[in-house]
């Protein structure tokens, strides 16, 4: 791979890029400090590359690369189902023994088994006593149908940050649990391979951290959270709201970042978007819909920031 030469800015990049591709040229748009290097795949097509570059440099606003993104983003398409559809078909077993699965993804599957655990210590839910003074956002007391816990975050302002985080542990049913591990397991091993384990935890933590802050402190119409009413509140618990951060990174990067190849296919992104919008709507029962939305928002934002999770 070399470098054709180097563009100030990210939307400039992005289209010749696009427009590269859709000469057959494979490029990529890489950040360099304050400006974007054009790297070309096919080292054969350089001396081509750098006079389309130079091209480019000489008249951007060219009527020829109007269309180029509309264009490039098909050809993604087309090349990602193609993919999709040998993969079935071809094993490389170099690749399989090279990156076993545990070293590829160790965060991802660390974070399944220990909701899986939790889980089976819990009874699904059933049996809560276990964890209800340790990994709820707050520590919460249970009467029977009554619920009191002290107002205002005070264990986390104690120092115990990891409440933060750990709610996303706790599972309050087996399908409950089933579904979100199904759905950590895809979006997890997706981003965690090409991310790297560091970088997706801190999307984890950033995702779990303010989605259960942002259910904490929802002072909307009364909800009924695993059979207690509240309008926020410390009783709230599972993965969905990391599985919504993840799809939003996701999304955004299949649809908006035109320099990679796509996460998700168009039938994953409308089914979740469909799920999102028919939890609000109360027809699936209590569901932490606030944990969703500041998810699925810190994803997305995420998603746009190559500083924060580079290429």
């Amino acid at each position: 791979m070399r470098q054709a030469g180097t563009i100030p800015h990210q939307a400039d990049a992005c289209r010749l890029v696009d427009y590269l591709l859709t000469q057959g040229i494979e490029a990529k748009a890489d950040t360099l400090g304050d400006e974007w290097a054009i790297w070309i795949y096919d080292e054969n097509r350089l001396a081509e590359s750098k006079a389309e570059f130079a091209a480019f440099q000489a008249n951007p606003a060219d009527p020829r690369y109007e269309g180029a993104a509309r264009k490039a983003t098909s050809l993604r398409r087309e090349k990602a189902a193609a993919q999709r559809k040998s993969a079935g078909k071809v094993i490389d077993a170099r690749q399989r023994w090279a990156t076993p699965v545990v070293r590829a993804t160790p965060v991802t599957l660390t974070l399944i088994t220990v909701s899986v655990l939790i889980g089976i210590m819990t009874g699904f839910g059933r049996q809560l006593g276990p964890v209800e003074p340790y990994l709820f956002i707050a520590r919460i007391h249970l009467d029977g149908d009554a619920m009191s816990y002290q107002p205002g975050l005070q264990e986390v302002r104690h120092g115990q940050l990891w409440r933060l985080v750990t709610p996303i542990l706790i599972h309050m049913d087996l399908l409950h649990l089933l579904f979100n591990m199904m759905w950590l397991w895809v979006f997890g091993r997706a981003i965690e391979s090409r991310r790297g384990s560091v970088r997706f935890m801190l999307l984890v933590v950033a995702g779990a951290a303010i989605s259960n802050l942002a259910q904490y402190a929802y002072r909307g119409p009364e909800l009924i959270l695993f059979g207690h009413e509240t309008a926020g509140g410390p009783y709230f618990g599972g993965m969905s709201g990391v599985n919504y951060a993840l799809f939003g990174y996701c999304w955004i990067r299949s649809e908006w970042v035109r320099s990679e190849s796509p996460y998700l296919d168009s039938r994953t992104t409308f089914m979740f978007l469909v799920w999102f919008v028919v939890c609000f709507t109360g027809a699936v029962g209590p569901v932490a819909n606030i944990a969703h939305a500041a998810g699925l928002l810190v994803g997305a934002m995420v998603a746009f920031v190559p500083s924060l999770i580079p290429k």
